[in-house]
């Protein structure tokens, strides 16, 4: 068996977080056109992707992740959940405690780490 012809270990997580990448994209051009004011958008197309997206998460949650790439996807569906704000003194609420803090730096490395697959980029 050749390198190529190893699946990567995560490669689930890998391939949900490309899928949560499309989703968002998906919404986040849906809601635009929920507040333009020609279009108007389609609230029920909203919803649908929004639901997508959050079972895209669901899936995320409940793997494991075993590499950076995992650990990425991971990271980026936490990062979805919060809209994309940053991980920083807000996402602690202010100073926060120093498990929140230290919990928040890990996300910020995760995120800043280069892995085999540049998730959420």
């Amino acid at each position: 068996m050749t390198n190529s012809e190893i699946a990567h270990p995560d490669a689930e997580l890998i391939r949900l977080g490309a899928m949560l990448d499309e989703a968002s994209r998906k919404t986040i051009a849906l809601e635009a056109e929920l507040h333009d004011d020609h279009s108007g958008g389609d609230r029920a197309n909203f919803d649908a992707a929004l639901d997508a997206a959050s079972a895209i998460v669901d899936q995320i949650e409940r793997l494991s992740a075993t590499t950076v790439a995992g650990l990425k996807a991971k990271a980026r569906a936490i990062a979805w959940c919060r809209d994309d704000d940053p991980f920083d003194d807000d996402f602690v609420g202010g100073r926060g405690t120093t498990d929140m803090r230290l919990a928040a730096s890990v996300l910020r490395d995760v995120m800043a780490m280069q892995g085999e697959l540049n998730v959420g980029a």
